[in-house]
This record gives C-alpha cells, structure tokens and sequence, in this order.
C-alpha cells in the first residue's frame, strides 16, 4: 500500500467519526468484521479493566508502541517505547493500565493492541509467530483461539473492535461489560483488508 492510499484510508475514518459521532461497521460476507467506535471507550478505567482481563474464559495478550517521547508525567513510569507481546496477568495489569492511559509529548496516546483468546486453546500464543498464525485465521473467519481484538489507536478517544462472523457469549459479553453496543452502527462500510488501520495491513496477514 502506498503512503497515499494509506493517508486515504485513515482520512475517511477519520471523516466518518467526525461525522457520525458513533459506531462505523466495516462488513463482509466472510472473515472478520471491524468495528470503529468514535469517541473510544475508557479500557484503562479500574474496574472495568480488571473485570475484563479475569474473564474466566478468555486470556489476554497485548502489545504496544508509543510514537513521540514520554512525558515528565510518565518517564517515572519507565514504560518502553515498544511493548513486546506480553501475556496479561495480575501482575502487570497496573502497567497495561498506564500504557493505555499514556499520552505522549505530541498528544497522541500509544497504540495498544490486546487479543483476547479462548483461555483453554491459548497456550503458546505468547509467541509472536505462533501469535501471528492464529491472527491469520481470525481474520480468515477460520478457527481460532481469538475470540476479539481490541485496538487502541493514536488518535485519541480513538479504539477498534475486531469480531467474527458469530462472535461468541464470551466476547459479547465483555462488550456489555464495557457498555459498548454494536447493534446499530451510524455507518456502515465495506470491509477492506488493505486499509492501513487493519489487521490484515498491520500484521502482514494474507
């Protein structure tokens, strides 16, 4: 994709939030579809946090990467500049926290991408290519042990969701959880794998 396509593509998200000031669909027949919530959600407030990552059925992966330099607010912090594929658990979830709430020196917040897979098939999955390959058949529409994908993106109050075609009780439950409603969304798109914003663009997914 080229660096005009690819400003393209995240101009008209940019315009559809702006315009519709709620929920953008992208469909199709087969595979995954995304969802743009305009205005984002709130991930790093407490409780719905923790609710979510102890979701007895689902195990949480995460990775991240900021942009511009750290604040004085969040050098204390020492958070890295790029977070590897980490597996969440009680014990870092105070960092995934800070992570999801930094804003850097630009005034964009990290990118943050947290996958949410079947806690009984997710061994393994804190392997990048092991990761990467189950990544392929979500996004397919194939089985997978992810379930959801949950995308923080620079653009503040910016988040994405990724569901299959029938997305299981699990994961629509989270999403009540987080008061997100996807039944009716303002607007709806053909789903395009190239877009840069998608996971097919980001992770080089055939």
């Amino acid at each position: 994709m080229s660096l005009q396509d690819q400003f393209d593509s995240i101009f008209q998200r940019a315009q559809d939030a702006a315009r519709t000031g709620g929920v953008t669909a992208h469909l199709r027949a087969s595979g995954v579809l995304c969802y743009d919530i305009a205005g984002g959600v709130d991930l790093a407030r407490g409780d719905e946090l923790d609710e979510a990552l102890e979701a007895p059925e689902l195990a949480w992966f995460w990775e991240s990467t900021r942009s511009g330099d750290a604040t004085e607010d969040y050098e204390q912090y020492d958070l890295p500049r790029d977070r590897p594929l980490t597996a969440a658990t009680g014990k870092n979830t105070l960092a995934l926290a800070r992570e999801l709430q930094e804003i850097d020196e630009d005034g964009e917040q990290r990118y943050v991408v947290l996958f949410g897979a079947d806690l009984p098939s997710s061994a393994g999955l804190s392997d990048p290519g092991k990761l990467r390959e189950a990544l392929g058949d979500f996004v397919r529409g194939d089985e997978s042990p992810i379930q959801i994908v949950l995308s923080q993106t620079p653009d503040v109050g910016s988040l994405l969701i990724w569901l299959p075609q029938r997305p299981s009780a699990v994961a629509m439950r989270l999403l009540a959880g987080l008061k997100i409603n996807l039944r009716q969304p303002a607007v709806t798109r053909d789903y395009n794998p190239a877009d840069a914003y998608m996971l097919e663009a980001m992770y080089d997914l055939e």
